[in-house]
């Protein structure tokens, strides 16, 4: 594993003002209709696919907190094969798949824009869009930088 370039704390002091509008906007995405657990492992979904370590564990640990099963945790990488998630749940882990990694000639494809609002409603779709632009951004900002991911909780 390549040397961290910096700490959480030393990159926070580099670009305080991206680091708390990260912050704010990662808030403000938040709606009454998601539920905490479902957001974590949006999450914790396009960390996988962007390699962020210290994403992936930091909201492994708050999904935790937030109850989701430790079995749940351990498929999300699999969760088209997994029958541990719910259909919502799926939807937001397939939105967040799509989101992470657009379709150069398509970008959002029709029917799952469709399915996901369908399932989330208009506002809380828009949350939910919000918040995986936010993790996308945490990512690469981590990614970039190397930061170490923070412990495992038990």
């Amino acid at each position: 594993m390549p040397a961290a370039r910096a700490g959480y704390a030393a990159l926070r002091g580099l670009i305080p003002e991206a680091v708390d509008g990260l912050g704010a906007l990662g808030r403000a995405s938040h709606h009454p209709d998601l539920d905490a657990g479902l957001l974590e492992l949006v999450d914790i979904r396009a960390s996988q696919m962007n390699g962020c370590a210290y994403c992936l564990q930091l909201h492994a640990n708050r999904a935790q907190r937030h109850g989701v099963a430790a079995g749940k945790l351990t498929q999300v990488a699999v969760w088209r094969e997994s029958g541990l998630f719910s259909d919502r749940e799926r939807t937001a882990l397939e939105l967040a798949e799509a989101l992470t990694r657009l379709d150069p000639a398509h970008g959002l494809a029709e029917p799952l824009y469709a399915a996901a609002r369908q399932e989330f409603g208009e506002a809380a779709l828009a949350a939910l869009v919000a918040k995986i632009l936010v993790i996308n951004a945490w990512n690469r900002l981590m990614v970039a930088y190397r930061i170490a991911p923070p412990e495992a909780e038990a």
